[in-house]
């Protein structure tokens, strides 16, 4: 599927929107809203960790990882939407890459949080593991507290460190097939 047919970075572009609209990410609302921007942001940073669908290094920016060229790459898309939508229907995402997809959207479905908050705490808190391997849990989880104290404070009812945990399992065994 995805991973068996990359073939130079349009191949990139093309697949990446493709898993994104699966992930209900609208493109025309990029352009428009700081929350559908994240939104892309960290869909893609999942996608990359998962698919291989990488565009380079992030960094961790004010919304968790961040990647200007990515940012670059969606603001063109989202301005020429039309071209990829017919990309789209004439090479639809094959039934194993829906499958993953839908995986992935239910793990950031909550009654209890805002999908992209919870997008922004566990992308900040992979990359935190990605980046400093010599940390330990809980100095990663009191990292990200410190990184992400208005979303821990808005969310204190739950908890935080359990779901991210159960995400995190989730996405490691959709890595391992």
């Amino acid at each position: 599927e995805i991973h068996e047919r990359l073939v130079g970075s349009e191949m990139c572009i093309r697949d990446r929107y493709k898993c994104l609209r699966e992930l209900n990410c609208d493109f025309s609302a990029f352009l428009s809203s700081k929350h559908e921007r994240i939104k892309l942001q960290k869909y893609s940073y999942l996608i990359e960790k998962i698919f291989g669908l990488g565009v380079g290094r992030y960094s961790l920016y004010l919304n968790g990882p961040y990647n200007s060229t990515l940012a670059d790459e969606l603001y063109s898309v989202a301005h020429n939407e039309s071209n990829y939508k017919k990309i789209m229907d004439e090479h639809p995402l094959g039934e194993n890459s829906r499958q993953a997809l839908a995986r992935i959207r239910n793990c950031f479905q909550s009654d209890n949080i805002d999908e992209v908050d919870l997008l922004e705490l566990y992308t900040t808190y992979d990359y935190l593991r990605k980046y400093y391997p010599s940390y330990s849990d809980s100095d990663i989880y009191d990292k990200l507290c410190k990184e992400k104290h208005h979303l821990i404070e808005r969310y204190q009812s739950l908890n935080i460190k359990e779901m991210l945990c159960a995400i995190d399992t989730r996405i490691n065994q959709l890595i391992a097939g």
